[in-house]
């Protein structure tokens, strides 16, 4: 039996190895079942997902690896309008101790149509796809490379083009340009003419910034009697996507700015904020190189002063104080200064108003007024005053008033 063992042993060794090369050819097949399988399997997968969601798609699984996943010619919606098509999707997938989740995305040719519908946007069967997220939103931590995407808008307004380009990390690093364009917006009896805004777009620290110009040759209220010649707004805007911090500063330029017979030449200002949405502090000002309001003409005027603005909520409102400088007012031809004073009849602004009709009698052309001023208003009712009124021309004609006055708004 001694002789026997080592004879055994070896026929035990010989069948454990044909056993443990059986399963792994076994394993090796199943591997390389799955693997030439993989398409189909991925698929179903995908297929089941757009059911599940009552989402019509079509599309074409052309790579699926370890890492990189491909579908290309995707269609989502109604095939004869599709909410969604795009060229080629390519969504490499990283792994870490929670498990998979993307890291890069590659999209090229992307169409995606929409709607703004009571201040929502619906972009069709492409929302369900989208739903079911929570939480605040923010950047994915993802690497993206998009070209030639493109979205329209549409709107009781008119409709609204966007075109995108651009790669890089999306919480910071991305760089790229954002296309905006608008054949025509109408707002009531308020119609925008053909509107571009080729504008640079970036992301840092989870934060997105927008630069660039927003310019159309004419914004027209007939029924107003409005009209904004050729304006111009620069966008150096910075903020998350939870708007709980943003900043940035708006300037603003125009060739002329009517309201039926008043007029202001060469118009331009600047916005700053900083903030959050619900509460925005910054500085604003206007000033214009010629104006001619209520038989009132000047040549250069100035606005500018300090804001708190919480455009949102029950406790809406803002305040505002600054200052204002006109230079060289002077009465437009056939003024009746008489009138002036009457319009002002019974008011606190009586006495200045006398006191101003005199001096612009005898004031000639050389002149300098200064006021300032505050405002305070939450919902409808609030106040303003008038803290400071200086009027000085060349000939010697003075007015000084700083006691104050104030009106209640109601």
């Amino acid at each position: 039996m001694l002789e026997d063992e080592p004879g055994g042993r070896l026929r035990r060794l010989r069948r454990a190895r044909r056993i443990g090369g059986g399963v792994a050819l076994v394993l090796v097949l199943a591997a390389g079942g799955l693997w030439l399988a993989r398409k189909p399997i991925a698929d179903r997968l995908i297929a089941g997902e757009l059911a599940k969601r009552h989402v019509q798609g079509r599309y074409e699984v052309t790579r699926i690896g370890p890492r990189p996943q491909r579908l290309e010619n995707l269609v989502s919606g109604d095939p004869r309008r599709p909410d969604l098509t795009a060229r080629l999707v390519e969504v490499d997938i990283g792994w870490s101790f929670s498990g998979a989740q993307i890291s890069r995305v590659r999209a090229s040719g992307v169409r995606l149509r929409g709607r703004l519908v009571d201040g929502s946007l619906d972009l069709g069967q492409v929302d369900r796809l989208l739903a079911g997220g929570s939480g605040e939103a923010a950047l994915p931590d993802w690497t993206v490379e998009v070209e030639d995407a493109r979205a329209e808008v549409a709107s009781e307004n008119g409709r609204v083009q966007f075109a995108l380009e651009g790669r890089g990390p999306v919480r910071s690093g991305f760089s790229g340009t954002l296309s905006v364009a608008s054949a025509g917006l109408r707002f009531g009896d308020c119609a925008l003419e053909r509107t571009i805004a080729p504008l640079d777009i970036a992301t840092e620290d989870a934060h997105v910034l927008i630069k660039g110009p927003v310019s159309t040759p004419l914004l027209i209220c007939e029924e107003q009697l409005f009209a904004l010649a050729a304006p111009k707004l620069d966008l150096n805007l910075r903020g998350d996507l939870a708007l709980k911090d943003v900043s940035g500063a708006v300037t603003l330029y125009a060739d002329q700015v009517q309201h039926a017979a008043r007029r202001l030449e060469q118009v331009s200002g600047l916005v700053t904020f900083k903030g959050k949405a619900e509460d925005l502090r910054g500085s604003a000002s206007l000033s214009a190189t010629r104006v001619s309001i209520d038989g009132v003409e000047s040549d250069a005027a100035k606005i500018g002063g300090n804001f708190a603005l919480r455009p949102i909520g029950r406790d809406k409102g803002v305040a505002w104080q600054g200052d204002a400088t006109v230079e060289n007012a002077r009465p437009a031809s056939g003024l009746d200064l008489r009138a002036l004073v009457r319009t002002a009849a019974g008011t606190p602004l009586e006495p200045l108003a006398a006191k101003l009709a005199d001096a612009i009698t005898r004031m000639g052309r050389a002149n300098r007024l200064s006021a300032s001023g505050k405002l305070n208003a939450i919902g409808a009712r609030g106040n303003a005053s008038l803290d400071r009124l200086e009027f000085s021309a060349a000939n010697g004609a003075r007015i000084r008033s700083a006691g104050g006055t104030a009106v209640r708004l109601a």
